[in-house]
């Protein structure tokens, strides 16, 4: 069996999706073998570039660029690193040949491919050689395939950015290797599988579909049985060295779902996932035999929040790597000792969703969010000398323009607390209880979308909130400073290289 993370992804740490997998697979004694071809198409295109014109007449060396990031050399100034991933960039771009295609380090879009339109995906399928990556999967990938001779390849698929790249993989695999059997997994495919009949719109092209972590049923396919406990992810297998980041990152769920899931619009409520949390014990002892193993420089939690018990264990315990994940403003970080006990224990950075500096909104969407608590916690943060990655929201239903105002006013009056900023345009999920109460309408023809439009209840359109973002939030010497030193493409995977 081979497992493959499909292009294109940021390729700062490895794919814990079929880690965990690899992990489940190890521990049954199934051979396999595990392929980041998103890092690999990168690199393969990046590789063949050597040197390339840049503005201003510079030439760029990729070589040096690349190992740039590899190493603290990258991140010494942050005007320094947006140069490098803009030039790389770049070169990615040129390689589209054209303005229909965008390729940069952190996705791929295609004008024609549409990744929420399974016509599109099966055209992608029926013509890779119009995808970027069909060079890498000619010349590189597929000659490995057929090396090994798989019974069954398993693809990940967990962005939008990957889809086109997914689909065109199983094309070709399919025309070349007619007796392998496909099986397509990951984040993406869960929530379509929630909504749509994916083994009716591609049949005779992916041979079965599994939602969820997908450890039982790959283990299944391969004719073995699950496991009673859960399986050590394993990145062995991975070319750690090669990623894009100064130090192996070990990527570590301690949980799946999410503890809250209370939240309007939740796609956990709507897919109706399962939240389970693994006992602080086990975690640590993953971690710590994971770290040996890859020897990791940063710990990377992907919990959808941490959960508060991991978070106390973390306070009590010092991981053998500095660490970051996402947390709630929970009344835990209300504690400054705990907060000052996380620091001493590695804890590089803090990931917080705030969503909104407005009450009303914070209660209209059930975030469970006290501004006045979240204030407290920002501030405890700040003296135990923990940076934070906070995340704002713009566009609700119950959002009004004078709500931004107040996210705005929030985040100003906090500044010296919030390292890193990220500001999104709320998406309306199709599929949530929510939206049987606003006035919709379909984005686009697609039958594989996740999301809808919809007319807002207080004439706060996705225009107006452009123009406010553009205009007015972008424009404000407060948070313009913490924008400019927040990463670019890699954003919060590269966020914690840059502070001390």
């Amino acid at each position: 069996m081979i497992l493959i993370h499909p292009p294109a992804a940021k390729p700062g740490e490895p794919p814990a999706g079929i880690a965990r997998l690899s992990g489940a697979l190890k521990s049954a004694g199934v051979e396999h073998e595990v392929i980041d071809a998103g890092l690999e198409s990168l690199l393969y295109r990046l590789g063949r570039s050597g040197t390339a014109a840049a503005p201003g007449g510079r030439r760029v060396s990729v070589p040096d660029h690349l190992a740039a990031l590899r190493s603290g050399a990258g991140y010494r100034s942050i005007d320094h690193y947006r140069r490098i991933v803009g030039d790389l960039n770049r070169i990615l771009a040129a390689a589209c040949g054209g303005k229909t295609a965008r390729w940069d380090m952190a996705e791929y879009r295609h004008e024609r491919f549409s990744p929420t339109d399974s016509l599109s995906l099966c055209g992608a399928a029926e013509h890779p050689e119009l995808l970027p990556f069909y060079s890498y999967y000619r010349e590189s990938l597929m000659p490995r395939l057929k090396r090994h001779d798989p019974r069954i390849i398993g693809i990940s698929l967990n962005f939008l950015s990957q889809a086109p790249g997914a689909f065109a993989l199983a094309g070709m695999i399919r025309r070349e290797l007619p007796g392998v059997r496909i099986l397509m997994g990951g984040g993406l495919i869960t929530s379509w599988m929630c909504r749509y009949p994916l083994p009716a719109l591609f049949r005779g092209l992916v041979d079965s579909f599994t939602a969820g972590p997908g450890e039982e049923d790959v283990l299944r396919e391969a004719g073995a049985e699950a496991q009673a406990e859960d399986a050590v992810p394993d990145y062995t297998g991975f070319p750690t060295a090669d990623y894009l980041s100064p130090v192996p990152v070990l990527p570590y769920a301690a949980s799946d779902g999410c503890y809250w899931r209370r939240c309007a619009f939740c796609p956990e409520k709507t897919e109706d996932a399962r939240y389970r949390a693994r006992a602080a014990e086990t975690v640590i002892d993953q971690v710590t035999n994971g770290s040996a193993a890859v020897h990791a420089g940063l710990i990377h939690f992907l919990d959808a929040a941490m959960p508060p018990v991991i978070l106390a264990a973390l306070s009590r315990t010092r991981p053998p790597a500095p660490w970051y994940g996402y947390a709630r403003f929970e009344e835990h970080l209300l504690d400054f000792d705990r907060c000052r006990a996380l620091k001493l224990n590695g804890c590089r950075m803090l990931k917080l969703g705030l969503e909104s500096g407005s009450q009303r909104v914070l209660d209209a969407m059930q975030k469970g969010i006290d501004l006045e608590r979240a204030s407290a916690i920002l501030e405890n943060l700040r003296r135990a000398g923990i940076p934070t990655y906070v995340y704002v929201l713009f566009g609700t239903p119950s959002e009004r323009e004078e709500d931004a105002g107040m996210t705005m006013d929030f985040i100003t009056r906090h500044a010296d607390a919030v390292t890193f900023l990220n500001a999104a345009i709320f998406n309306l999920p199709a599929e949530s209880d929510e939206a049987a109460g606003l006035e919709t309408f379909p984005l686009s023809r697609d039958d594989l979308s996740l999301y809808c439009g919809f007319h807002h209840p207080h004439g706060w359109d996705r225009g107006k909130i452009r123009h406010f973002l553009d205009r007015v939030w972008k424009r404000d010497p407060v948070i313009r400073a913490i924008l400019n030193r927040t990463p670019t493409t890699f954003t919060s995977n590269h966020a914690p290289f840059f502070v001390r």
